[in-house]
């Protein structure tokens, strides 16, 4: 139960199982806009859901509450790939301008929205039931981006790659991919994310591992042992099937640590400087160190920052959002 000493420091926590407006069901991802809306990919429920900054449901994003024959619980029309309506859309995020992006990820594709609701374009669907490694193609995108320029970056997470598009789905260019000379390979990247400075942070959950390109997609930095120990995992550092990624205005960069069910902070060259949830720097077994509590979660999967500095956490099986204040980060 939420305290009132939480609740005065600024720690906002909202949500519970469900299929009506307001209630989630294993929400993937959060994101949150310059207004503080909040913005959450209600994974099994086939929606995007928008809150206030209180937690108060204010609408959701894509087709309109009748249209479609949609009940409240949002459920996918038969049709596939129509305009606002998703297939477990594992992502969002929201542009400089507004527009807000929504990864459709069993659709294969990427809808774009105005703020005020209306739907401008999609990308990306598989139009066969062949598949074919082209570019601009997707295959069950999981993780999107949008750099400062309004740029959108893909984890196509099916072949293994990120790629770069125009706000309008014109391809920009492939990092990973089929496995070349001076090509990182993935294995399943699930999220990018862009700071200030243009480097791409890709998360990689087969890999357990960050990585840090620059803006041509040259690797700099990686994070995390490549397929860690039971022992080595929980330390600070290590990830086990990480998810999300979030930067904000000073380079830190957040990733939701899934099942080590924490989120841990670093600053831009990869110094780990905190974290949220349980502190698994403990060497035990965080797969079952979950929690029910406040504060704590149960396979966290998406992560966000705000303008303030406040931390947005996905908490896909308490199902529910977290807001997290500077000042409860757990520092070393």
């Amino acid at each position: 139960m939420l305290t009132s000493k939480l609740s005065q420091l600024g720690y906002l926590v909202f949500g519970i199982s469900g299929k009506k407006w307001g209630e989630f069901y294993e929400p993937s991802s959060v994101d949150v806009d310059e207004e503080g809306n909040i913005y959450v990919a209600d994974w099994l429920n086939h929606r995007i859901q928008k809150f206030n900054a209180k937690g108060a449901f204010i609408s959701n994003i894509g087709a309109k509450r009748n249209d479609f024959n949609l009940v409240d619980a949002g459920i996918r029309t038969s049709k596939k790939y129509q305009p606002g309506t998703y297939y477990k859309p594992e992502d969002l995020a929201i542009a400089p301008n507004g527009d807000i992006f929504v990864c459709d990820s069993l659709n294969n594709q990427i809808q774009r929205f105005s703020k005020d609701n209306e739907f401008i374009l999609s990308w990306g669907p598989k139009q066969t039931i062949k598949l074919g490694y082209y570019t601009g193609k997707l295959y069950e995108p999981r993780g999107i981006g949008i750099d400062k320029l309004g740029n959108v970056y893909v984890a196509d997470y099916g072949y293994h790659r990120v790629q770069k598009f125009t706000n309008e789905g014109r391809h920009l260019m492939t990092i990973g991919g089929k496995k070349t000379k001076n090509r990182r390979q993935f294995k399943y990247p699930v999220d990018v994310a862009v700071d200030l400075k243009m480097n791409i942070w890709v998360v990689d959950q087969g890999l357990h591992q960050v990585f840090k390109f620059d803006q041509e997609g040259n690797l700099l930095l990686t994070l995390g042992n490549k397929k860690p120990s039971r022992k080595e995992r929980t330390k600070h550092g290590n990830f086990y099937e990480p998810n999300g990624i979030a930067t904000d205005l000073v380079g830190n960069i957040y990733v939701a640590d899934c099942k080590n069910n924490r989120v841990q902070i670093f600053d831009n060259e990869g110094k780990f400087i905190g974290s949220l949830g349980i502190d698994a720097d403990n060497n035990k077994n965080t797969y079952l160190d979950s929690g029910y509590d406040a504060k704590q979660f149960r396979y966290p999967m998406g992560v966000a920052v705000d303008i303030a500095g406040n931390i947005y956490v996905a908490d896909r099986k308490n199902e529910r959002i977290h807001r997290f204040p500077p000042s409860l980060i757990k520092k070393p």
